[in-house]
């Protein structure tokens, strides 16, 4: 919860982590934070269509069924918040994260959920 109020903690999560989600099967622990309401799930329709284009890849469809895709985006276009995100110069080493980014700060996210493969292991955060 958002500073000890009963606000949820928006977050929003790279398509990335929900594959790795799905494909380790550890969904369950995300569902049951969602359900006691201590995070809402910030999304856009950028993001939904990735889903659905990822996981209907052939080399993903041998790890997620399509009946556990389906089952999954249900859920996500259940739970999630949906915002339309302005957009602006690109920001990420990957243009096409951009929109993460503009979600984020559209929805005024607490927190932005990706994995960065980085050359170094120094990290400085702020």
């Amino acid at each position: 919860m958002k500073n000890g109020n009963n606000e949820p903690n928006r977050v929003v999560i790279d398509t990335n982590i929900w594959i790795s989600f799905l494909i380790g099967k550890r969904l369950s622990g995300l569902h049951r934070h969602i359900d006691s309401g201590r995070i809402k799930i910030v999304a856009c329709e950028a993001q939904l269509r990735e889903l659905v284009d990822v996981l209907n890849r052939p080399r993903i469809r041998k790890y997620i069924p399509a009946e556990q895709a389906e089952e999954f985006l249900d859920l996500f276009c259940e739970a999630a918040l949906f915002v339309k995100p302005e957009q602006g110069p690109s920001l990420c080493r990957d243009p096409k994260d951009d929109y993460l980014l503009y979600t984020a700060l559209a929805a005024q996210a607490d927190y932005l959920v990706r994995r960065s493969y980085l050359k170094s292991k120094r990290m400085i955060t702020a």
